[in-house]
């Protein structure tokens, strides 16, 4: 091949001769296109990685393919968000420091961090709360969910916290 300095076989280029031309697959190209990116230094293209439709390296992808979100964090594709990131748009964005997990935005809520303190999701408002702030408001907690639950309307207090059935109601 013309462009080519050193050759494996007729087709198959080892090295480019133009010094501005990166080989990738046996044939020198004037850039590196979708999904790949250039070794400055090897004058190569090398692929992203998995789902990555532009990136700096294997380990810093900008922009995914389609069906694949771009996790902000940490710079790579991935086919769902993980838990303590939602999906905004194309991008998997991190929830807010008090949510283990969220949807729709940062600050909804739908499981809380217990690790520093002893937080609540309180469901009516997705977001978590102390537990102690939980006690004495009419919610029940429920600590095996780690969850602050309204009382029934016409309680006057939730104490000592017993959830209300369907069988409890028809006696």
């Amino acid at each position: 091949s013309p462009e080519c300095e050193e050759c494996e076989e007729p087709n198959s280029c080892l090295k480019c001769k133009d010094s501005g031309q990166f080989l990738y697959k046996g044939k020198c190209k004037d850039e590196c296109e979708k999904g790949i990116y250039p070794d400055l230094e090897a004058k190569i293209c090398l692929p992203c990685s998995e789902g990555c439709e532009r990136c700096l390296s294997d380990a810093e992808c900008l922009d995914c393919f389609e069906g694949y979100f771009l996790h902000e964090q940490e710079a790579k594709c991935v086919l769902e968000c993980p838990e303590g990131t939602y999906p905004d748009g194309t991008t998997c964005k991190a929830c807010d420091s008090n949510c283990a997990a969220c949807q729709d935005s940062s600050t909804k809520c739908t499981k809380c961090h217990n690790d520093r303190a002893e937080k609540y999701l309180l469901e009516a408002i997705s977001q978590c709360i102390d537990k102690s702030t939980c006690e004495g408001k009419k919610l029940l907690i429920d600590d095996a969910t780690s969850t602050c639950i309204p009382c029934v309307s016409d309680c006057e207090e939730c104490k000592p916290c017993l959830l209300y059935t369907s069988d409890a109601a028809d006696e």
